[in-house]
C-alpha cells in the first residue's frame, strides 16, 4: 500500500493540491496503512466496515491520550483523504472494483462564530502601529479581510487603478478594489 500512498500524493502534487493538503492527507492514509497491517486487511479488500472501524480506532486512541474525541473538523479531513484515496484507487488507477469509501459519511460542519475586532479596537490598533509599512499592512489586513498568507504574498504589481489583485486559496485570483 505505501507505493500506492505515494503515487497517489504524487498525483495530488500534479494536480497543485496545497502542500499541506498533501501533508495531512499522507499521515491520514499513513494511520490507515498501519491499521490495515495490523489488522491484515489487503487494500483491494477494505470495505465500509474496516474504514469505520478505522475511524473508530483512531478516536478511541485520541480519547485515550487527550481524554476527548477527535474534532469534528480532523474527522472530516481524515474522511475526506480516505475518501479521495479511494476514488484515485477506483477511477484512475482501477485497482479496485468498487469505492468502499463512497458511502462513508462526514461529520456535520460545527458553526463557528468569526471573531473580529469592533471599530473602536481596530482604531486603536492602527493608532499604536510603528512605521509606515507596518501601518499599511494592518490597513489592508482590516478593510480587505485577507488572509495573513495573502497579505504577505503581495507586491506593489498587484496593484493596478485601486485595484488589488489577491491569489487566494487554491490559487484563485479575486480583486478587491482599494479607497
Amino acid at each position: 500500500m505505501k507505493k500506492l500512498i505515494t503515487d497517489y500524493l504524487n498525483y495530488l502534487r500534479v494536480n497543485n493540491k496545497a502542500t499541506n493538503t498533501i501533508i495531512s492527507y499522507q499521515t491520514d492514509l499513513l494511520q490507515l496503512e498501519e491499521y490495515l497491517n495490523i489488522n491484515n486487511i489487503a487494500t483491494t479488500d477494505v470495505n465500509l466496515q474496516h474504514l469505520i472501524n478505522f475511524l473508530a480506532e483512531l478516536d478511541k486512541q485520541n480519547i485515550i491520550k487527550t481524554k476527548s474525541s477527535l474534532a469534528s473538523t480532523t474527522k472530516m479531513r481524515k474522511i475526506a483523504s480516505i475518501k479521495d484515496f479511494f476514488n484515485y484507487l477506483f477511477e484512475i488507477r482501477e485497482i479496485i472494483k468498487e469505492n468502499p469509501a463512497l458511502r462513508l459519511k462526514p461529520p456535520k460542519r460545527p458553526i463557528r462564530n468569526p471573531v473580529y475586532l469592533s471599530l473602536d479596537e481596530s482604531i486603536r490598533l492602527l493608532n499604536n502601529v510603528d512605521g509606515t509599512r507596518d501601518l499599511a499592512v494592518l490597513t489592508i489586513f482590516l478593510n480587505c479581510g485577507l488572509r495573513v498568507e495573502e497579505i504577505v504574498k503581495i507586491k506593489i504589481s498587484d496593484i493596478r487603478n485601486n485595484i488589488l489583485l489577491v491569489k487566494g486559496k487554491g490559487d484563485k485570483e479575486r480583486e478587491i478594489p482599494l479607497n
